[in-house]
């Protein structure tokens, strides 16, 4: 799939993606005690301004459901096809899907990873009954389809690292509608007697990193801890309605320009552990900041 920067409707369009983060996370914020992402673990110098702006982009996309403006409530999800051969091994294949978004629109799909800007799919895309994105009106007989193959309907092959994250923006043309998903093809995470604990990165060489957890008890006080090459730290978080969290952590260490952070969360019962290899990258000291 190529992606663009392109057209009329995607300068509109890449205005509402640049104005719609700092709403959600003024949106997530107001509700941060409920939903448990206003927790940090930081090790030495504070986090320099534009990695804690991205972090919190990020938080907040993740958390974000819906349109904006009225109650309907929807992700992307997506499902693999196969995998394909890459210069590297190879990379996934999947098919995209959207719950709930009406059939009478056009949409746009953009996406922005890490260290990356935004980036936008050229064709425009619609929908079906069953939320399958495709590259042109649904006809009849394709309502109910779940899948129609690469020539008709939109597939998405992100080539990413262990860990790390994709997020996808679906936006109608008429800028009513924009509706939030994330992709992780290689996602780093520990299951324990129903308690799951997952890493992604965040920053550039891992510079950053969120730390999700689900499956504790619902408004509950879940510890946290984070070794990174020995030093040890920690925070109690509160789960929200759902039982689930998140947690940003800093692994980078003064001194040193790299390690290996390990990350555990203790429930009843459970404590899944998993651990991800951290970069050069200063979260206090970027190399392009004076």
């Amino acid at each position: 799939m190529t992606l663009v920067k392109s057209s009329t409707f995607g300068h509109a369009f890449l205005f509402s993606v640049l104005l719609l983060p700092h709403f959600l996370f003024a949106q997530a914020s107001s509700h941060s005690g409920s939903d448990g992402i206003n927790y940090s673990i930081c090790r030495g110098e504070k986090p320099y301004r534009e990695l804690l702006a991205v972090v919190n982009r990020q938080l907040s996309w993740d958390a974000a459901n819906g349109k904006l403006g009225n109650s309907l409530r929807s992700r992307l999800r997506f499902e693999k096809i196969d995998e394909k051969p890459a210069a590297q091994g190879s990379v996934g294949r999947y098919r995209v899907f959207v719950e709930g978004a009406p059939e009478n629109k056009i949409y746009a799909l953009s996406f922005w990873s890490i260290g990356k800007e935004v980036s936008f799919e050229p064709r425009f895309i619609y929908v079906n009954e069953q939320g399958l994105l495709m590259l042109h009106k649904p006809r009849p007989e394709q309502e109910t389809s779940l899948g129609l193959g690469e020539e008709e309907e939109l597939e998405v092959m992100p080539l990413t690292a262990s860990a790390e994250p994709v997020r996808y923006m679906l936006s109608s043309q008429d800028q009513e509608l924009s509706i939030l998903g994330t992709l992780v093809p290689h996602p780093v995470f520990a299951v324990d007697n129903g308690c799951k604990v997952e890493v992604r990165m965040a920053g550039p060489g891992e510079a950053a990193m969120l730390i999700m957890i689900e499956g504790f008890p619902v408004k509950s006080r879940v510890p946290i801890v984070s070794v990174s090459d020995g030093e040890t730290l920690n925070e109690l978080v509160i789960t929200d309605g759902s039982g689930k969290a998140a947690i940003v952590d800093y692994p980078h260490l003064k001194g040193k320009s790299s390690g290996i952070v390990k990350v555990f969360a203790e429930g009843p019962g459970c404590i899944p552990l998993v651990q991800l290899p951290w970069g050069a990258s200063d979260p206090a000291k970027p190399e392009n900041k004076p």
